[in-house]
């Protein structure tokens, strides 16, 4: 089972890292803190606690990839009050994945638990 790495300084936004090529940032539309955020920061996320914020994960419609900040580019989609990015640094040494393989990686990462909680 995937599991990421979280960091919310200030409730604003998560993110969540592993050792995969991307990782994942998610905020509230409005941009306001979000104690459902922060209660993550330093802590190690599953599948299941992304779900929670993230419950139509496996139907987002995700928008063309477009530039981040510094060397980063992102895939985003809204999910109610929540907007998630799966964000990729882009530089000379890094594997450059498309969109689709990233999408792709997730939604894998997601269906994982789905799975293992089906042949248990």
């Amino acid at each position: 089972m995937m599991i990421w790495n979280a960091s919310s300084p200030d409730g604003t936004y998560l993110t969540l890292s592993s050792d995969q090529d991307w990782h994942i940032r998610i905020w509230r539309a409005d941009n306001l803190p979000d104690e459902r955020l922060g209660r993550y920061n330093g802590k190690v996320v599953s599948p299941e606690n992304l779900k929670q914020l993230v419950p139509h994960w496996g139907s987002l419609e995700w928008q063309p990839r477009t530039k981040g900040i510094g060397q980063s580019e992102m895939t985003r989609a809204n999910d109610g009050d929540f907007r998630i990015a799966l964000v990729t640094l882009v530089t000379k040494e890094s594997c450059r994945l498309t969109e689709e393989q990233i999408v792709r990686e997730f939604r894998e990462c997601m269906a994982d638990t789905e799975r293992q909680f089906l042949q248990s």
